[in-house]
């Protein structure tokens, strides 16, 4: 296999799935979109159009998953044994940098927003690659819930949610003209998670640290609120339509 040719080929994948959503993808769009002839295409991706699918999502799980080990090692945390918050908020980090453009330009973006936009035509078979890639939250959250795993799954539909809702925000097929403050929006979820995994209250001073003050909490109330809703009205489509 050409390396080089299959990056450039997934990479005009992922660009074509972020600006016109996955039912635009197919192997012969692919072939007008990259220049590559459709039979090559076709040897690459064994003539299914599902595998080309597979494939932009397996790359994209598996980038997030990179990104997120790597900020876990440049900080000392431990995926096994660190405080499951200071994780999810690391994590939860990464993965909005990303959708809002915050560290990186083009194919990491597209990759983080198309991963977690929730689009409904997404292929629903998840290679097993994928699922080590994107059982990593869960593992963590359900280590903060002491178990409980109802009480894991709301906590991750939240965190879902918050990037769905951001994603939306940003991709060309399904744009929305919501914006959102990402500082507010990770410490309302430090906040939450703080109440969750039944930790001490939060401290002013951790406020501070990340650059909102209290009276900028009082000032984006409406935002928030705004917000919230919105992540309802996402998780509320997402269960109507599975």
């Amino acid at each position: 296999m050409d390396q080089t040719k299959y990056e450039n080929m997934l990479r005009c994948a992922t660009k074509l799935v972020h600006d016109k959503g996955f039912s635009s993808l197919n192997l012969t769009s692919l072939s007008m979109s990259s220049g590559i002839s459709e039979s090559t295409a076709r040897r690459y991706f064994k003539s299914d159009n599902e595998a080309l699918f597979l494939a932009v999502l397996e790359s994209a799980s598996k980038m997030i998953y990179d990104e997120f080990v790597a900020r876990t090692e440049e900080t000392g945390l431990d995926l096994e044994i660190s405080d499951p918050k200071e994780l999810v908020i690391l994590y939860t980090k990464t993965v909005l940098s990303l959708i809002e453009g915050v560290t990186e330009t083009g194919m990491k973006n597209w990759q983080a927003r198309i991963l977690f936009a929730g689009f409904n035509e997404t292929p629903l078979t998840c290679t097993e690659n994928m699922i080590v890639h994107i059982s990593i939250l869960d593992k963590i959250i359900l280590r903060g819930c002491g178990g409980i795993k109802d009480k894991s799954s709301a906590v991750k539909c939240i965190i879902l949610g918050i990037f769905a809702e951001c994603s939306r925000a940003k991709i060309g097929s399904i744009r929305h003209a919501r914006e959102h403050d990402m500082n507010v929006m990770l410490t309302q979820l430090e906040i939450f998670l703080l109440s969750v995994f039944q930790k001490p209250l939060i401290q002013l001073e951790k406020l501070e640290e990340g650059g909102v003050s209290m009276g900028s909490l009082q000032l984006l109330s409406d935002e928030l609120t705004n917000s919230a809703n919105a992540i309802k009205k996402v998780l509320s489509q997402n269960r109507q339509d599975n």
